[in-house]
């Protein structure tokens, strides 16, 4: 997207009906994430969870950016409200990551909260 019409459909999505806000900001995060998923991640940070469901536009830009981010992916996976979405989201991330940079990947299952089916998965053959 370019820069203003990016803006654009970001501020298109913040004024939506509560009902359907979370659906676009879904689709907003789905689009920005391939040009520049540090912003998504940005924009979503200034949502306010309470007053939203975030788990689609979150699960959104994790699909968009396991490949080229995989610590900014895991990191936003903890945000997810839905705690078996949550730890499936962590097993795709974590399974991708670990295939690319075992050493990152097992670093942040060791230093952050993850599930424990995370840390029985991928630690059982590394030093815990």
């Amino acid at each position: 997207l370019a820069d203003h019409r990016r803006e654009e459909a970001m501020s298109w999505a913040e004024n939506m009906p509560e009902g359907s806000r979370g659906q676009a900001l879904e689709g907003v995060v789905d689009r920005l994430v391939n040009d520049d998923p540090v912003r998504a991640a940005e924009w979503l940070a200034s949502m306010d969870a309470s007053e939203i469901n975030l788990d689609g536009a979150i699960g959104e830009l994790v699909r968009g950016s396991v490949s080229s981010d995989p610590f900014l992916a895991a990191t936003w996976v903890a945000g997810i409200s839905d705690n078996r979405n949550r730890t499936r989201y962590y097993h795709r991330v974590i399974g991708s990551w670990m295939q690319t940079d075992a050493p990152a990947a097992t670093q942040f299952i060791q230093t952050n909260e993850v599930p424990d089916s995370i840390r029985r998965r991928f630690l059982q053959n590394t030093d815990q």
